[in-house]
């Protein structure tokens, strides 16, 4: 998909906030959603173990270290995690500003 679509987005940062424009106009039915790709980047995954004494787990879950890469501030939500075309799981992350890294553990070992 990311050689089909191409994402025409402005980024910038308002304090704490940010915000995205959008070159070309969308309109959106009422009560109706879309889901639009507004931001497509690149950005650094490390696949790692994340082991948290904390969790009362005794095992590891499978994680990226996931570094923002990008000059744009990543809005939080849900990611899909594929290694290449294998899809390995899901998590939520929180906004990241760029060059911000932390682990996001996606799955449980």
């Amino acid at each position: 998909m990311a050689e089909t679509v191409v994402a025409q987005t402005q980024g910038s940062e308002l304090g704490e906030l940010f915000e995205y424009r959008v070159d070309k106009r969308i309109d959106i039915p009422r009560h109706e959603s879309a889901m639009i790709p507004f931001l497509q980047t690149q950005v650094k995954a490390e696949r790692v173990l994340l082991y948290d004494p904390a969790s009362g787990r005794q095992t590891p879950f499978d994680a990226v270290l996931l570094t923002n890469t990008s000059n744009l501030t990543l809005d939080g939500g849900a990611i899909t995690v594929l290694d290449g075309d294998r899809y390995l799981g899901e998590s939520l992350i929180e906004n990241m500003k760029p060059e911000n890294s932390r682990p996001v553990s996606f799955a449980w070992i």
